[in-house]
């Protein structure tokens, strides 16, 4: 009885352990500045997700201004 109780309290402390390290790995990569990008983990913080929006926001009204520029045609 002894050894089923302890064999049972093992295993539950090692799932204990594996769940507070998952856990601590998602909130370091919440909170760094950094992004992973790997076959079975996908993370980036907000902040660069926001560079990246604004660098794709840029380089779209950049594109949008040399084609307005290349269509204006002139009164004549």
């Amino acid at each position: 009885m002894e050894s089923e109780l302890l064999l049972n309290m093992g295993g539950n402390l090692v799932t204990l352990a594996l769940a507070l390290g998952v856990y601590v790995a998602y909130k370091r990569c919440v909170h760094s500045k950094c992004a992973v990008h790997s076959s079975w983990l996908e993370c980036e913080s907000s902040e660069i997700q926001e560079l990246k929006f604004q660098k794709n926001k840029t380089m779209l009204k950049k594109a949008l201004s040399e084609i307005r520029i290349e269509t204006i045609r002139d009164k004549v």
